[in-house]
């Protein structure tokens, strides 16, 4: 199998209700080219392209480049593949699923729902794919540095393994790069050994620039926590914002003294404050007695707006934008506001002074005041919602199109090019935390759910309601695993949202537990309203737990996730997982199991019985870690 390697990198161009191919052409190992119509760098209706393969010892590394000169939207798709014939062959689809390819179909992993926008929307999970016949398999794996909307399939019926790039040549472009890798890997421990050498050739993916991981706590102070050390808690976010003073129409800073206090409990305590921020959203309340609607909503904005508001200034210069040419907007009632939400570019070449003035994204004056008083103490920037909370998946706004330098994704519902907010919130992501970082700082981001983002942030969070309607409901695996893959040698802290009245104490040590049989560092951030570390009443109760799983779960954090796990269990529900010398065994059924656990390296096997969502941790010499 694959005795000489065999890539066929096809380019579509297309328009709205039409397809045309246009150049096509073959490499194998030594390069060699065959000419079907046009070869790289001849011009086809104002587009050509062209590539350079850099080898080493573990892939192979393409790096395409596609000049155009258009004057409308076009969508294209650039494929490269190698023929892999079906009969025998697995898909690699994630770390617990490898499926048998028996039905000529398209294998994929996806994002379970559409971050892109359209019915074309599908994008790929996980920054490597890879298929396989026995041991011998192959992947094909994105740059996260240069991103793009990408798809990793294996098309069963023609029999090929390709990579897809999606998106569209507009005249206020002229060129989209990227790169990918084509590597070989023996299919030893299936999806987990693509992933291991995934981090091996894109070594900074995850770096671990935190010196001591433990808990994240979320808008509480933690000097009002009584005996705050119990929890661990090694990073925290504080507010930094200025606020609108309604009575004389200014921004205000009512926050400085209580930062001040709260950093020097934290320069005593060893506890890391983070400036939170929201980038692309403002949350704006909406007066008593007036309707809920656009209308309403945008003359209070242009009101505010005249009187000197940045955030409502800031909305109206570099706003997203609906298909129909709208401001996007979403009406909300929560508990820090009633009214509206309006959705802002984070497009760094959108950026105007109003924005820098209100301190809304990473500016100049942000970055600077890491020098003063309050600034020097900050460990860096919380970015929130990087998921697209609250906003649609594509932004129509052409100003973001012409300004940002991400290629544009192709919307094959209007026939239009957008800017799709993962790809926005990824440039965002690659120029702020450049800056941060170039202080010597950290950065933080909640819901981050994308190879392309999580790169850029040295600690990632996660929140999660595992109680609703009365239902417990734990989050999958699939999911927990994911979000381990995303972060691997840095810290991950999922925040449990529920009602803490009718969360019961063994249902929390459940959520602690299978978290940390991940490696992940739990949390509780939000009774539903009211915040969980400002209630006694609970976190008391709760104490011992914690003061027992998150020194663990720091332990494990820190030893690092090795994908490729050295251990097998004897039942799926045994869930394993490994940390650097440290292996996780977790029973993930409703029924006491007894386990099997084998180690490479030790003759015999591990046995011993395992209770229902019971954990167990052992070194890779077989001595069980006690806790």
């Amino acid at each position: 199998m694959m005795k000489q390697l065999l890539l066929c990198l096809i380019f579509f161009f297309c328009g709205v209700g039409h397809a045309l191919e246009v150049p096509r052409m073959s490499l194998s190992d030594a390069v060699t080219f065959e000419r079907l119509g046009t070869a790289p760098g001849e011009k086809v209706q104002g587009i050509f392209w062209d590539y350079s393969r850099q080898q080493t010892g573990e892939a192979d590394f393409y790096t395409v480049t596609v000049n155009f000169s258009v004057s409308k939207d076009r969508g294209l798709v650039f494929t490269a593949g190698i023929p892999f014939s079906r009969k025998g062959a697995d898909f690699l689809r994630t770390p617990y699923v490898t499926e048998k390819v028996n039905v000529p179909r398209i294998y994929a992993e996806y994002f379970p729902d559409n971050i892109t926008g359209g019915p074309d929307g599908r994008f790929s999970r996980y920054p490597v794919g890879a298929v396989a016949r026995g041991k011998e398999a192959a992947a094909f794996a994105i740059d996260w540095k240069l991103p793009v909307k990408y798809r990793i399939e294996y098309d069963a019926e023609k029999e090929m393994f390709n990579i897809h790039f999606d998106f569209a040549a507009v005249p206020e472009h002229k060129q989209v790069k990227f790169r990918f890798a084509f590597f070989k890997f023996v299919n030893t421990w299936g999806f987990r050994s693509a992933l291991a050498k995934y981090y091996r050739i894109f070594p900074d993916f995850s770096v671990n620039r935190i010196k001591e991981h433990g808990m994240f706590v979320a808008f509480a102070a933690t000097s009002g926590i009584k005996d705050a050390e119990d929890f661990h808690i090694r990073l925290r976010d504080t507010y930094y914002e200025p606020t609108w003073d309604e009575k004389n129409k200014r921004m205000h800073w009512p926050h400085q003294k209580r930062i001040a206090q709260e950093l020097a409990y934290g320069r005593k305590h060893n506890v890391q404050a983070f400036r939170y921020h929201e980038p692309g959203n403002w949350w704006m309340p909406i007066k008593k007695g007036s309707p809920r609607t656009r209308e309403n909503a945008e003359k209070q904005l242009r009101e505010l707006a005249a009187l000197g508001h940045p955030r409502a200034q800031a909305v109206l210069q570099a706003p997203l934008m609906t298909a129909d040419g709208k401001m996007m907007l979403t009406f909300s009632r929560q508990t820090w506001n009633d009214g509206c939400v309006w959705s802002i570019s984070t497009v760094p070449g959108m950026d105007a002074p109003a924005r820098f003035r209100c301190h809304y994204l990473i500016g100049k004056e942000k970055i600077n005041s890491y020098d003063n008083d309050i600034g020097r103490d900050l460990a860096g920037e919380m970015y929130d919602s990087m998921g697209g909370y609250m906003r649609d998946p594509l932004d129509f706004n052409r100003k973001s199109l012409a300004a940002s330098k991400v290629p544009a994704v192709f919307d094959t519902v209007t026939g239009r090019a957008a800017v799709s907010l993962l790809l926005m919130q990824a440039e965002y992501s690659a120029w702020s935390s450049a800056q941060v970082r170039a202080k010597g700082r950290l950065t933080g981001a909640n819901n981050v759910r994308s190879p392309l983002l999580a790169p850029y942030f040295d600690t990632i969070s996660s929140e999660a309601n595992w109680k609703r309607g009365g239902k417990w409901i734990v989050q999958d695996k699939e999911e927990l695993l994911f979000y381990r893959a995303l972060c691997k040698n840095k810290i991950h802290s999922p925040h449990l949202n529920t009602d803490m009245k009718k969360l019961s104490v063994k249902e929390l040590e459940i959520f602690l537990k299978r978290n940390i049989a991940f490696g992940h560092i739990p949390n509780v951030f939000n009774d539903l309203g009211t915040n969980y570390f400002r209630q006694p009443k609970y976190y008391n109760r709760d104490r011992a737990l914690f003061k027992r799983y998150v020194p663990l779960a720091a332990r494990l954090s820190m030893a690092g996730w090795e994908p490729e796990t050295l251990a097998r269990s004897n039942s799926k529900d045994i869930l394993v997982e490994r940390f650097g010398k440290y292996l996780t065994v977790y029973n993930d059924c409703r029924e006491k199991r007894y386990a099997v656990l084998t180690i490479d390296g030790l003759k015999n096997p591990l046995k011993f019985p395992l209770a229902p969502a019971e954990l167990k941790v052992f070194d890779l010499k077989g001595n069980e870690i006690r806790y």
